[in-house]
């Protein structure tokens, strides 16, 4: 069976029963998918490679690059007013979306116009980082309400099979838009022409800003749950008194710190010095789409069978081995070495990533939940931005110094990636350590006197 008709199949098998849209549970989770799949599109034209590309085309060093991508860490703590402006109010639809609106203006609009009127390199950083901050600070304040909003519909019956529909259908909208978009940018690598088309996607990107927007808006509204008088300490105290949902974020700040270490600057080596072209990290990102169709049955079997945090653990450990290859990857053997590592990436994360989405959830309680989303909110942004610093420290005090192993040359960005080798190891070493602490009430059962060791040994074994 084709690539194409799996992935249709698995649509089909899980997403006429979620996204009924005579229902109206359904017609929200699609909406809440059609949001997504535009969010995919719009993350590809205005992050990752091509906001880096967009930097380095305004001559933007690898330090000031580092510095503008944590500032969207520090805006985020800002989401400890969320609770507290939007708590009382019965409906968010129209302040949700002015916000969202204006968040969009800033981080794309404004950012792409700076540099016609700034041509000064420090006060374009600068500005980079004031509109950064302000757009990130409404997105910050936003989004706890959002979730609080759209939880609603994704019940835990229906978690997993939304989780992985909205998988698939992010990944082909991400991955499908960056790989025209990178055969586009590589053909006019060079020349004048790049900057023009990089610029012209951001535009785009906001045109697609306003119909995300817009199906953000769709779900109906429910009264809320009338919550106590909001103090901002409530967002520290009520989570701290509910020792699972505490536990599960000292998880996700290991995680993310982790991952943090290398999120400003990878990119940043992998164009400028190992000089990999945008249309091969797009055509291996868009492997992801055959991994999913034939691996996604795979991993909810998996999903199904043993714990969220089995299932995370085993995920992050194999993760964590092949960051060791990546370290070695250069000019001279991206083509190969980059490719086993990043299709191993592909097929522990079909199942992996859906852990991670579940995180925020696993073991999120009926009653309060914007105060637990705003701390789980700043905890994830917290964490990245304390990853995003030492890394992009690492970068500036270790420089041009270099380390030879296996007769290669490994930079300051390759050191990095085997210190997250190393440090997401020890993330996983603490999730089997806590695996009954971690675990709900519903995932118990699933494991054996002992924790979760015993079953993984089996893991690879199931049908």
């Amino acid at each position: 069976m084709s690539l194409m008709k799996k992935l249709f199949q698995r649509f089909m098998n899980h997403g006429p029963s979620i996204f009924n849209l005579k229902d109206t549970f359904g017609a929200a989770r699609a909406a809440m998918l059609g949001a997504g799949l535009v969010s995919a599109i719009i993350s590809t034209l205005t992050a990752g490679v091509f906001y880096t590309g967009f930097l380095l085309a305004y001559d933007i060093n690898i330090v000031n690059a580092g510095i503008i991508a944590f500032i969207p860490n520090i805006s985020a703590v800002l989401c400890i007013f969320s609770a507290k402006i939007f708590g009382r109010m019965r409906r968010r639809r129209i302040p949700l979306a002015v916000m969202r609106t204006f968040y969009y203006i800033f981080s794309i609009l404004g950012i792409t116009i700076v540099p016609v009127f700034v041509e000064d390199n420090a006060a374009r950083v600068t500005a980079f980082i004031i509109l950064t901050f302000v757009s990130h600070m409404l997105n910050a304040i936003s989004s706890p309400a959002y979730t609080s909003w759209h939880i609603r519909y994704i019940p835990d019956e229906v978690r997993a099979r939304y989780l992985s529909v909205n998988q698939i259908v992010v990944n082909i909208a991400a991955c499908g838009s960056a790989l025209i978009c990178s055969l586009v940018a590589d053909a006019l690598a060079g020349s004048p022409a790049e900057k023009t088309v990089i610029i012209t996607l951001r535009y785009v990107a906001f045109a697609l800003a306003i119909v995300e927007t817009i199906c953000l808006s769709l779900p109906k509204e429910y009264d809320y749950e009338e919550p106590p008088r909001q103090k901002l300490s409530n967002i520290v105290t009520v989570c701290l008194k509910n020792k699972k949902f505490a536990i599960t974020m000292l998880v996700v700040l290991f995680y993310y710190f982790t991952t943090g270490l290398t999120a400003s600057n990878l990119n940043y080596y992998l164009l400028n010095t190992a000089k990999v072209s945008y249309t091969y990290i797009s055509v291996v990102n868009i492997c992801y789409l055959a991994f999913l169709g034939l691996f996604t049955g795979y991993w909810r079997k998996k999903l199904s069978r043993y714990a969220w945090f089995t299932v995370f653990w085993v995920g992050t450990i194999l993760i964590a081995v092949t960051y060791i290859p990546y370290a070695f990857v250069t000019g001279s053997n991206y083509l190969w070495l980059m490719t086993i590592v990043r299709f191993v990436q592909h097929f522990v994360g079909v199942g992996h990533n859906i852990t991670i989405a579940n995180l925020a959830y696993i073991n999120l309680p009926e009653t309060d939940r914007t105060n637990y989303i705003s701390c789980y909110t700043i905890v994830v942004n917290a964490a990245s931005l304390l990853g995003q610093l030492a890394g992009t420290a690492y970068v500036a005090v270790i420089g041009d110094t270099a380390i030879h192993l296996l007769g290669i040359s490994l930079g300051s960005v390759q050191q990095l990636l085997l210190i997250t080798a190393v440090l997401m190891a020890l993330t996983s070493l603490f999730a089997v350590k806590n695996i009954r602490k971690l675990s709900p009430e519903s995932d118990q059962y699933k494991l054996v006197p002992g924790g979760a060791i015993p079953r993984v040994r089996k893991f690879g074994k199931m049908r």
